[in-house]
């Protein structure tokens, strides 16, 4: 439970500060994701699992969506191609239900 009052306080914080605050939430929303996985893969929890990689790929979609592409120049494309590699990865992840993948 604190952890999820942790979270909803720096969420609340970050939609009133900036848009760094903001993305600095989605990247926590996204390893929280990933550590669900993981533990769901270690419980056999096929339905826990896949939620938490829907969420993440929520959560890497809406990083996506915030680059600017035009004005990003280099640094916007480079993390438009990270935001693709680990939305492939978490694919792979689930398709071959590897803890080892989603660590990465």
């Amino acid at each position: 439970m604190p952890d999820n009052v942790n979270f909803a306080y720096r969420e609340s914080e970050a939609l009133t500060e900036d848009p760094v605050g903001l993305v600095v939430v989605l990247y926590d929303m996204l390893l929280k994701d990933l550590h669900d996985a993981i533990i769901a893969l270690s419980c056999s929890d096929i339905e826990r699992r896949a939620a938490a990689i829907r969420h993440s790929m929520l959560v890497l979609q809406q990083l996506q969506s915030t680059l600017d592409m035009e004005n990003g120049g280099i640094v916007a494309a480079n993390l438009a191609r990270f935001y693709n590699f680990t939305r492939a990865k978490l694919l792979e992840g689930q398709i071959k239900a590897s803890a080892e993948i989603f660590e990465q």
